[in-house]
């Protein structure tokens, strides 16, 4: 498993993108409209299997708050919790977010040399501003949620919990984004840049995939949010069993995932 850090990874990416294949990015650009016009969609046929509706190759025109506008053959949304680009592709069908009562707390701190001290914990919190937002540098937003993880987590010790750069932790949500973006150039290279069965393919293969992760991580929030006395205890020792025993936790299927090799291998329905 290798490990970076989000920021270096970016400003990696940002500096091929521009030295070596010549893309231009604009940033500053705030989308107030998404017209996808006939989009491609998956629907069942009568034999049950998959197939492409819609005009392929129909291409949709983006508004943003500068008044600029934008054609394009294919959008990727990543434009986070209130995607606009997701809920004019889902319309009324796009659910709004949702508190699920649970929070992350993830913290990075500089150690000896180019060790990171990386840990982060689920726990209940109700649901309050900040628990959407981001907060601002000195607001008292931001220095209320200081004080209080400060207390919650004050008898916390740090064991064994200094990783190198070559082995840090990988987090679910930005390695499920790196499948993403190379599940979706695989398909469009597999199929020669042809959108419509491209997008067929990327939909077969992700749906699925991203169900197990997002099933996985909500009952690790459960296992870490428990109440009872007995069933911590539980836990705890079930655990440390499975780790005495394999070394590791078994999720050897979420981490050695090859995406490419599942495009290269995977048949459209």
């Amino acid at each position: 498993m290798v490990g970076f850090r989000r920021f270096r990874l970016r400003a990696a990416l940002m500096e091929v993108a521009a030295a070596s294949l010549g893309v231009t990015v604009h940033t500053g650009k705030r989308l107030e409209s998404l017209d996808c016009g006939e989009v491609p969609v998956a629907a069942a046929s009568s034999s049950g299997s998959s197939s492409v509706a819609g005009a392929a190759g129909a291409p949709a025109f983006l508004r943003f708050s500068d008044g600029s506008a934008l054609e394009a053959d294919l959008v990727v949304g990543c434009d986070g919790l209130r995607s606009r680009v997701r809920a004019a592709v889902r319309g009324v069908d796009e659910p709004p977010p949702r508190y699920t009562g649970c929070e992350v707390v993830f913290s990075v701190a500089a150690a000896r040399q180019e060790d990171v001290l990386l840990w982060f914990a689920s726990h209940r919190r109700p649901e309050s501003r900040d628990a959407w937002g981001v907060l601002r540098p000195g607001s008292a937003e931001l220095e209320a949620v200081q004080r209080e993880l400060l207390e919650e987590y004050r008898d916390w010790r740090m064991v064994e919990a200094l990783v190198s750069q070559e082995q840090a932790v990988t987090i679910k949500g930005g390695n499920k984004a790196l499948e993403d973006a190379v599940t979706l150039v695989a398909c469009l290279t597999r199929f020669k840049g042809d959108i419509a069965p491209a997008l067929a393919l990327y939909q077969q293969l992700r749906i699925p995939r991203s169900a197990a992760i997002l099933k996985d991580s909500q009952t690790g929030g459960v296992v870490s949010n428990l109440d009872s006395t007995l069933a911590i205890a539980a836990r705890n020792t079930l655990l440390r069993t499975i780790v005495a025993v394999c070394g590791t936790l078994p999720s050897g299927w979420m981490w050695g995932y090859d995406p490419a090799a599942e495009v290269a291998k995977a048949k459209l329905a």
